[in-house]
């Protein structure tokens, strides 16, 4: 019987991610470099350093990402950042739109704080103008 394991383990059914993510694990091992030391250096979580290591790229987002991050995660294991990335790039089959959305922060013409903020302090401003050119203290 089939199982994911059987699959992880097994070079000949292993997709490229995983070769890709294998062979990170393989050489972070080697190294013995640990998680903390990673985040140190290169700023990878955790979950970002195991979704490497497991070839499950979706995890991480964009294209444009996980290359930066394979990039960086073989710099630092003193891999051929070419040879990994060429793997991940043979998957990838062109340019990849990168898709933000947001629909939280939408624009919205009128009134907003900082306006509201600045028209207080302008008219503050006014105001202690004119109090002082009416108190007759002028040099």
């Amino acid at each position: 019987m089939f199982t994911i394991e059987d699959n992880i383990h097994d070079p000949n059914r292993e997709s490229t991610t995983q070769k890709i993510g294998r062979q990170l694990r393989e050489a972070r091992l080697e190294a013995g470099v640990d998680f903390e030391k990673i985040n140190e250096d290169i700023h990878l979580s955790r979950e970002i350093i195991l979704a490497l290591e497991a070839g499950d790229f979706e995890k991480i987002g964009a294209a444009v990402f996980v290359r930066g991050h394979l990039r960086n995660y073989a710099r630092l294991l003193k891999l051929p950042e070419e040879d990994v990335l060429s793997g991940y790039q043979d998957k990838k089959s062109g340019p990849e739109s990168l898709n933000i959305q947001s629909g939280q922060h939408q624009y919205r013409p009128g009134f907003s704080i900082v306006n509201a903020v600045l028209l207080a302090a302008l008219v503050l401003l006014l105001l202690l103008a004119i109090i002082y050119w009416f108190s007759g203290t002028r040099v």
